[in-house]
């Protein structure tokens, strides 16, 4: 299992995504397209003077068993073009999401989230 980052500001980002400063992921995509089963992905959401950062972006998580924990109240806005963020349930494995506000979904049900 490892640790990764996703901060939009990090200065030249690289796989394993493993320092918030340097390396960090751009996008929140970046990082689950890396990540393996029970990793953890630290998502920032500081560093702008207007507010936190705001990930535009809609994940599926695949239920792999991730922990998404977010740090000075990260953002992730869905854009008003589908679920924001969809848990697949094919397995046991349990997703974890922590500290992240969750805006802007769009679907005839359930809001910006869902697991099927």
């Amino acid at each position: 299992m490892k640790e990764m980052h996703v901060w939009q500001l990090s200065s030249a980002p690289q796989k394993h995504y493993s320092d918030k400063q340097i390396t960090a992921a751009h996008t929140i995509g970046e990082a689950l397209a890396d990540a393996d089963d029970r990793d953890t992905i630290h998502i920032w959401g500081d560093g702008d003077p207007n507010g936190p950062l705001r990930y535009k972006e809609n994940i599926k998580l695949n239920n792999r068993g991730l922990r998404l924990i977010g740090h000075e109240f990260p953002i992730i806005d869905g854009g008003g073009s589908g679920r924001t963020i969809t848990c697949l349930e094919d397995d046991d494995l349990l997703q974890t999401l922590w500290g992240l506000e969750v805006v802007n979904g769009a679907t005839d049900e359930d809001g910006g989230t869902t697991g099927s």
